[in-house]
Protein backbone atom coordinates (compact mmCIF):
# COMPACT_ATOMS: atom_id res chain seq x y z
CA UNK A 1 0.00 0.00 0.00
CA UNK A 2 1.20 3.69 -1.05
CA UNK A 3 2.01 6.44 1.80
CA UNK A 4 1.28 10.14 0.63
CA UNK A 5 4.07 11.94 2.65
CA UNK A 6 6.04 11.00 5.39
CA UNK A 7 7.23 11.26 8.66
CA UNK A 8 11.15 10.97 9.60
CA UNK A 9 12.68 11.55 13.03
CA UNK A 10 9.24 12.67 14.31
CA UNK A 11 8.98 15.69 11.36
CA UNK A 12 5.77 15.63 9.14
CA UNK A 13 6.18 16.02 5.72
CA UNK A 14 3.35 16.49 3.94
CA UNK A 15 2.44 15.31 0.11
CA UNK A 16 0.10 16.92 -2.26
CA UNK A 17 -2.68 14.44 -3.19
CA UNK A 18 -4.82 16.09 -5.59
CA UNK A 19 -7.47 17.93 -2.99
CA UNK A 20 -4.72 19.25 -0.73
CA UNK A 21 -1.19 18.68 1.10
CA UNK A 22 -2.00 15.18 3.73
CA UNK A 23 0.05 12.73 5.28
CA UNK A 24 -1.54 9.14 4.53
CA UNK A 25 -0.23 5.64 5.70
CA UNK A 26 -2.79 2.93 4.38
CA UNK A 27 -0.82 0.05 6.10
CA UNK A 28 -0.86 1.58 9.80
CA UNK A 29 -4.89 2.31 9.14
CA UNK A 30 -5.10 -1.43 7.71
CA UNK A 31 -3.20 -2.78 10.35
CA UNK A 32 -4.91 -0.70 13.11
CA UNK A 33 -1.58 0.00 14.40
CA UNK A 34 -1.19 2.66 16.80
CA UNK A 35 1.36 4.30 14.37
CA UNK A 36 -0.01 7.86 13.00
CA UNK A 37 -2.21 7.00 9.13
CA UNK A 38 -3.29 10.21 9.00
CA UNK A 39 -2.39 14.04 9.34
CA UNK A 40 -4.44 17.00 7.74
CA UNK A 41 -3.42 19.54 5.47
CA UNK A 42 -4.48 22.16 8.43
CA UNK A 43 -2.91 20.32 11.40
CA UNK A 44 -0.52 23.06 12.79
CA UNK A 45 0.31 26.63 13.11
CA UNK A 46 3.88 25.69 13.24
CA UNK A 47 6.02 26.51 10.48
CA UNK A 48 7.76 23.27 10.82
CA UNK A 49 5.41 20.36 11.97
CA UNK A 50 6.46 17.53 14.05
CA UNK A 51 4.31 15.23 16.04
CA UNK A 52 4.35 16.59 18.80
CA UNK A 53 2.80 19.48 17.70
CA UNK A 54 0.53 18.53 15.01
CA UNK A 55 -3.14 17.36 14.99
CA UNK A 56 -1.95 13.57 13.79
CA UNK A 57 -4.69 10.39 13.69
CA UNK A 58 -4.14 6.47 14.15
CA UNK A 59 -6.97 3.78 13.01
CA UNK A 60 -8.25 4.02 16.90
CA UNK A 61 -8.81 7.91 17.00
CA UNK A 62 -11.11 7.27 13.47
CA UNK A 63 -12.94 4.14 14.92
CA UNK A 64 -13.76 6.29 17.81
CA UNK A 65 -14.79 8.79 15.92
CA UNK A 66 -17.50 6.68 13.88
CA UNK A 67 -18.24 4.78 16.99
CA UNK A 68 -19.31 7.89 18.93
CA UNK A 69 -21.39 9.35 16.18
CA UNK A 70 -23.25 5.85 15.67
CA UNK A 71 -23.32 5.51 19.84
CA UNK A 72 -24.94 9.75 19.65
CA UNK A 73 -27.12 9.53 16.78
CA UNK A 74 -30.18 7.83 16.34
CA UNK A 75 -30.49 8.17 12.61
CA UNK A 76 -27.14 7.08 11.99
CA UNK A 77 -27.78 4.24 14.77
CA UNK A 78 -30.64 3.15 12.59
CA UNK A 79 -29.40 3.72 9.34
CA UNK A 80 -26.46 1.24 10.22
CA UNK A 81 -28.03 -1.38 11.81
CA UNK A 82 -30.95 -1.70 8.72
CA UNK A 83 -27.89 -1.95 6.08
CA UNK A 84 -25.88 -4.36 8.44
CA UNK A 85 -22.74 -1.25 8.86
CA UNK A 86 -20.37 -1.74 11.53
CA UNK A 87 -18.56 1.80 13.34
CA UNK A 88 -15.19 -0.30 11.38
CA UNK A 89 -16.67 -0.13 7.81
CA UNK A 90 -17.31 3.69 8.25
CA UNK A 91 -14.09 4.24 10.07
CA UNK A 92 -12.44 2.76 6.77
CA UNK A 93 -14.93 4.63 4.01
CA UNK A 94 -13.66 7.20 6.37
CA UNK A 95 -9.92 6.87 6.03
CA UNK A 96 -10.28 6.21 2.40
CA UNK A 97 -12.28 9.42 1.81
CA UNK A 98 -10.34 11.90 3.13
CA UNK A 99 -7.78 14.06 1.24
CA UNK A 100 -7.30 17.44 2.98
CA UNK A 101 -9.74 17.95 5.89
CA UNK A 102 -9.74 16.90 9.57
CA UNK A 103 -11.68 13.46 10.00
CA UNK A 104 -14.49 15.37 12.23
CA UNK A 105 -15.38 17.59 9.22
CA UNK A 106 -15.73 14.82 6.79
CA UNK A 107 -17.68 13.37 9.17
CA UNK A 108 -20.13 16.43 9.80
CA UNK A 109 -20.11 17.07 6.17
CA UNK A 110 -21.74 13.51 5.59
CA UNK A 111 -24.56 13.79 8.00
CA UNK A 112 -25.40 17.57 7.20
CA UNK A 113 -26.03 16.27 3.69
CA UNK A 114 -27.89 13.21 5.00
CA UNK A 115 -25.65 10.13 4.25
CA UNK A 116 -27.04 7.72 7.05
CA UNK A 117 -30.54 8.76 6.23
CA UNK A 118 -32.25 6.56 3.80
Amino acid sequence: METIGKIENGVITLEYDGQGYIYKNFEAFNNKTDEICYVPELCSDDEIMTVENSGTYNYKDFLELCQGMYDTDEDVKKWCDKNNVTSHMIAVDLFESVDWQHPETLLDDWLNHGAFKE
